[in-house]
């Protein structure tokens, strides 16, 4: 699965530099509210054609597991 479109993505949202974003990044609780989620929800639809329920988008602590809820609904 290709990530690097939506790791530029997600780097725009939450207003960091492209390179710190990797799997492992974990969202702080000032990164993580309801407005990311939302903002993050649509750029995986954009992306790749799936939607992730916000709500279960909202208990992702790190990019991997956003990664890993995308591969499972492809």
């Amino acid at each position: 699965m290709e990530t690097d479109k939506f790791y530029k993505e997600l780097a725009k949202i939450l207003d960091k530099p492209r390179k710190e974003i990797t799997d492992d990044y974990v969202f702080s609780d000032t990164d993580w509210d309801s407005l990311t989620v939302m903002a993050v929800a649509a750029s995986v639809d954009s992306i790749y054609d799936v939607v992730i329920p916000v709500k279960k988008l909202s208990k992702c602590e790190n990019v991997r597991q956003i990664l890993d809820m995308i591969r499972d609904e492809k």
